[in-house]
């Protein structure tokens, strides 16, 4: 290999190993107020806590979490919702509420965030990486 190879090998394995990783920071929920946190199917660890909810809002994330995407595994397919380790939710200072799905899965915590307008309406989700894990 000639040496100017060398450099340009090395650039570009390290911009393609880089390239496939999550990318961590972004955290949609900044600035909301956690009103608790519960694990999925209502188990709940000591500390935690699920706040009262409408109806509305409970019904939808539920029917979200029943529609999440299949992951296939080598040998076994399983929905996302199979990981799901806990639900927090959240309001911010307008009274517009959130509830944060998280999904450890593949050494990365998975999240999606729901939103809800005052009338309890799911106005968008976002998807999001908040940190990695050693399985």
């Amino acid at each position: 290999m000639n040496i100017i190879r060398v450099p340009f090998c090395i650039l570009a394995a390290a911009l393609s190993v880089s390239g496939c990783a999550p990318r961590i920071g972004l955290n949609p929920l900044e600035g909301w107020k956690e009103l608790g946190s519960t694990a999925w199917q209502g188990l709940t660890a000591p500390g935690e806590r699920s706040p009262a909810l409408s109806k509305s809002i409970t019904d939808d994330y539920r029917d979200f979490i029943a529609k999440l995407p299949i992951r296939k595994g080598r040998f076994v397919d399983r929905s996302e919702s199979y990981f799901i380790d806990q639900l927090s939710f959240y309001q911010d200072e307008t009274g517009q509420h959130a509830v944060r799905v998280r999904i450890p899965m593949d050494g990365t915590y998975w999240n999606y965030a729901l939103f809800y307008n005052r009338s309890d309406v799911r106005t968008k989700v976002i998807k999001y990486a908040s940190g990695r894990y050693r399985s």
